[in-house]
């Protein structure tokens, strides 16, 4: 997904990417038209270790980036939509590396039940030691998912969806040193460590799907899903830093010794504490349904979110330099009060705050085919409809999708999508810098209009085609 076009990512370690210059938080997934999470207090790509997405358990995968319909959620850059699999008989895969392991086993019990498990280990402790930052990594990213379909007849089918994820992260740093500026303005900067950081994330997802299939054209579903998060993020960390001068080619005459520190600009020395703890609870019922007549097909949905997190924050830093805390404490006149009488801290964050938030959110949509001689053409016009109790925000964002695909030898399609996108306010952008919730904040929309193009092929078949060619045409000695 990483290499597609409009999608980006600027970190290795992460399974996350942005879409046409969005942010993380902006990209909707679904598992069987299940809504999926990330960890919210995760800061960097190290912690985060495994994606939620299991390869060994997925049938199909679809990913727009852009200009999605409307019965896909409010989000405004991109959306991926995941199927794993149906299993038919009893298979199963195995693998295990130095930074990990993988097994999976899938079958039928029975002619109406079917099961799908996968486990998944990863520890990048290893890797982690290449950072700039020294130190003593330990790391350990454990997932278990499962998904299992009982047929109850023929009309009728229940499907169960469980997840499980823990992310353990423990670092006691030791150094870093860095280069940074130029080749004739060289810095280096040396910390020495003392303390640790301990986060652990653990995020489980429970959801129940019954269907109903009165006959061939109308299909009813009926979703439940709840998921739970618990993280905390616990470090004290003090450093004692040198920042110095690099020689260059200009800093000085002759060769060799290029590299070195020739002058001492700055030392000090900081300390970072931090006692964050999360607990969320994200529970969703929804009715879809679907009916197929002919070239026709109408799709609605309506669905009732509720979500609540308690976020407890006690964050602060330390700052020191030449024998004084920065920032320095001031009197009441304005002036500079004597060193040591009063201590002040930086970038303090202390809160104890709660949020609860209603959302009702439906859809109604229709896609037309028309079919001919020389081409086919696809058109779905929707609408989407939203109502959150925590701004006593409406919001109604229409949508529509063109597809015209020619009947050429090749197979391509092209595609203009676009509507009205709205995201209300996630847990992370109700809470600002300094903890506190901001709870008239509106949601962002925007007006998206996307066009491309898709070319479809059999990799196999046009490599029998193509060879079979070359060995008509060409000559055993070309």
């Amino acid at each position: 997904i990483k290499t597609m076009p409009g999608v980006s990512s600027r970190n290795e370690l992460s399974s996350q990417y942005s879409v046409r210059g969005g942010n993380y938080d902006e990209n909707l997934v679904f598992v069987n038209d299940i809504e999926v999470y990330r960890p919210f207090l995760i800061r960097s790509g190290q912690q985060e270790g495994l994606s939620f997405v299991n390869p060994d358990l997925v049938s199909t995968i679809s990913f727009s980036a852009g200009g999605f319909d409307a019965k896909y959620g409010d989000k405004m850059s991109s959306v991926l939509d995941i199927r794993y699999k149906r299993p038919t008989s009893f298979a199963g895969s195995f693998d295990i590396s130095l930074l990990g392991a993988n097994a999976h086993v899938e079958g039928m019990i029975g002619r109406k039940l079917s099961y799908l498990i996968g486990a998944r280990y990863k520890t990048n402790s290893y890797f982690l030691k290449g950072l700039d930052v020294k130190g003593d990594y330990k790391t350990r990213y454990v997932d278990i998912q499962g998904l299992l379909n009982y047929e109850i007849s023929k009309k009728w089918e229940i499907s169960f969806l469980g997840t499980f994820s823990d992310n353990s992260f423990k670092l006691i740093p030791q150094n870093q040193t860095t280069n940074f500026g130029n080749a004739l303005e060289a810095y280096q900067i040396m910390i020495y460590f003392d303390g640790r950081e301990v986060d652990h994330y653990q995020n489980w997802l429970s959801a129940t799907t019954l269907t109903f299939k009165p006959n061939n054209n109308l299909r009813l579903r009926l979703i439940s899903s709840i998921y739970q998060a618990s993280e905390s993020e616990t470090y004290d960390i003090s450093g004692e830093y040198w920042i110095g001068a690099l020689q260059t080619p200009t800093s000085g005459s002759g060769s060799g010794g290029y590299g070195n520190i020739t002058e001492v600009l700055g030392v000090g020395a900081y300390l970072n504490h931090a006692r964050n703890y999360l607990n969320g609870t994200v529970f969703n019922l929804a009715q879809l349904g679907s009916y197929e007549k002919n070239r026709s097909l109408l799709q609605y949905g309506i669905k009732y979110q509720h979500e609540f997190f308690k976020n407890v924050l006690n964050e602060w830093q330390l700052q020191d330099s030449a024998g004084y805390s920065q920032p320095r404490p001031m009197d009441s006149l304005g002036s500079t009060k004597p060193p040591h009488t009063q201590l002040e801290l930086s970038n303090v964050v202390k809160t104890n705050a709660t949020i609860g938030v209603n959302r009702y959110t439906a859809f109604l949509q229709n896609t037309w085919t028309f079919k001919n001689l020389t081409n086919d053409i696809s058109l779905t016009a929707g609408v989407r409809a939203m109502y959150d109790d925590l701004n006593n925000q409406f919001l109604l964002n229409p949508r529509v999708n063109v597809s015209y695909k020619p009947h050429w030898e090749k197979d391509v399609d092209f595609r203009v999508s676009g509507g009205y996108y709205s995201q209300p306010p996630t847990f992370r952008e109700l809470t600002d810098l300094q903890g506190n919730i901001i709870t008239n904040l509106k949601a962002q929309t925007s007006i998206d209009v996307v066009a491309g193009s898709d070319l479809f092929f059999n990799w196999r078949s046009e490599e029998r085609r193509v060879g079979k060619e070359c060995r008509s045409r060409w000559s055993p000695y070309h």
